[in-house]
């Protein structure tokens, strides 16, 4: 069993969540380079907080390389991000679960500082190779937390790697019925031609809440670091999940595997409202949570709550 943090909100299928949140993201960690070669355990189960650029086996080390952010030590959480943001999405979650927990944070390709998905790499290929790069990290079995685009990465993981993944507690994440494609192809020209207003224009709807119109100064901090993305980094892995749309009855033939599920959503989220992720739960006959007071940015948002509802999910996985 999970240890039971302190005076968090108690939480249940179906239920909101509402407690105090600690808003603030944690510092900067100091980075720390390991080698190429995968397999430094002392280093990765270390409890300080780390940076590791570690290359796939199979790509110059000199041009790919994917960075992630350790912290804690024990049984292993991997937190894959939202499109358009980073690892640093999740400094403050990190921070909550660290007492208990390994927690692996990865900059997908393109974001962060990880280099860019490579020309005509396709989907399944980046899921592989994702995989591959984490089985490096030494990260097998472990839980899977993704948010957004980063929760269907980690459930094409679990679908070509299902004994690195223990379970599966994905966060604002739709089923993607339609295609997108043409639809973000047009935002990206956008984008490029008129930076300013596409900025305010997406950052209006992932930081759409109560909570971010409270907190002036981490909603400024947090429109600086997305006006600061390169497109041409982010454009050939957002395509290429905006393309998939299999993503109920892949989280239906997993949970029918025995991967256990969670959804957690926002109750303010404008990307990804309630009642969508209500649609996907009940078509994939998955557990929902719902974080009160909170809209797409949950990690950011409400990291506290999260946490505890994340534990709630894991509870019963020993």
């Amino acid at each position: 069993m999970l240890k039971e943090p302190g005076n968090d909100a108690t939480t249940s299928p179906d239920t909101d969540l509402d407690t105090e949140a600690e808003a603030e993201l944690s510092p900067p960690i100091p980075p720390l380079h390991t080698d190429s070669s995968y397999g430094h355990e002392d280093e990765l189960l270390s409890e300080s907080s780390e940076h590791s650029d570690l290359p796939f086996d199979d790509l110059d080390a000199d041009t790919v390389s994917y960075h992630a952010v350790e912290i804690g030590a024990g049984r292993c959480i991997v937190m894959l991000h939202d499109i358009y943001t980073s690892q640093l999405e999740f400094a403050g979650l990190t921070e909550q679960l660290s007492e208990d927990w390994r927690c692996l944070s990865l900059d997908l390709p393109g974001h962060g500082e990880s280099t860019p998905l490579r020309e005509g790499m396709t989907l399944a290929e980046t899921v592989q190779e994702l995989a591959a790069v984490l089985a490096g990290f030494g990260v097998s079995p472990a839980v899977f937390v993704g948010h957004g685009s980063g929760a269907i990465l980690a459930s094409m993981i679990a679908e070509v790697e299902p004994s690195m993944v223990d379970a599966l507690v994905l966060l604002g994440v739709d089923s993607h019925q339609r295609s997108r494609q043409s639809q973000l192809r047009s935002q990206f020209k956008q984008w490029r031609n008129d930076r300013v207003d596409y900025v305010d224009h997406h950052f209006s709807s992932f930081y759409a809440s109560k909570f971010f119109l409270e907190q002036p100064g981490l909603a400024a901090d947090e429109r600086n670091r997305f006006s600061e993305l390169d497109v041409d980094r982010i454009e050939l892995l957002a395509m290429e999940i905006a393309g998939f749309t299999g993503l109920h009855k892949l989280l239906g033939d997993l949970s029918q595997k025995g991967i256990p599920i969670s959804l957690i959503g926002g109750e303010e989220d404008k990307i990804t409202p309630p009642k969508v992720i209500k649609r996907l739960a009940e078509k994939s006959h998955i557990q929902t949570r719902f974080v009160a007071n909170c809209g797409h940015m949950m990690p950011v948002e409400q990291p506290k709550v999260l946490a505890k509802a994340i534990e709630d999910c894991l509870d019963n996985l020993e």
